[in-house]
Order: C-alpha cells, then structure tokens, then sequence
C-alpha cells in the first residue's frame, strides 16, 4: 500500500484519490528533486489508473522549458 504526502499538508492522500479518473495523466518529477518529492509523485502515479511515470533525467523540480516540452509533446500526441 501506498502513502501519498500532500505537498505542505503533510497528510497521507487516499489510495482511491483518482480512481474514477479515466484520461490519460502523466505525472512526472525531476531526477535531480528530493527522494520524498519523487517517492511521492511515483506513488500518486500508483494510484491513477491510467497514469504514466516520467523521471525526467538532471532537473529539479523546477524543470526547464527545454527538458519539458519534447516530452509533452509525445504524450499529447500519442496515438
């Protein structure tokens, strides 16, 4: 099972907090971002069921257009 931290709030996020959500989401975090800050964005991946999990390699959390947007731009535009 897994625990979600609110950014700030400090309280775990139900396991069910997407479950009726049916778009695609992609959640991402930076490489570079603190461990709970990328524990928790995977685990918040987890709990949506059609989520996609992107690492994206050498940024923090505050991530550059550059690294950003070739990435949005694939997952906007898959088939």
């Amino acid at each position: 099972m897994s625990t979600i931290v609110a950014y700030g709030a400090g309280k775990p996020l139900p396991t069910t907090l997407g479950s009726s959500i049916i778009a695609p989401i992609l959640v991402m975090d930076g490489g570079k971002s603190p461990t709970w800050m990328r524990n928790s964005m995977q685990a918040l991946s987890q709990t949506l069921p059609n989520a996609s999990y992107r690492t994206l390699d050498d940024q923090t959390h505050m991530v550059k257009a550059d690294a950003l947007v070739p990435v949005l731009e694939a997952f906007f535009t898959q088939p």
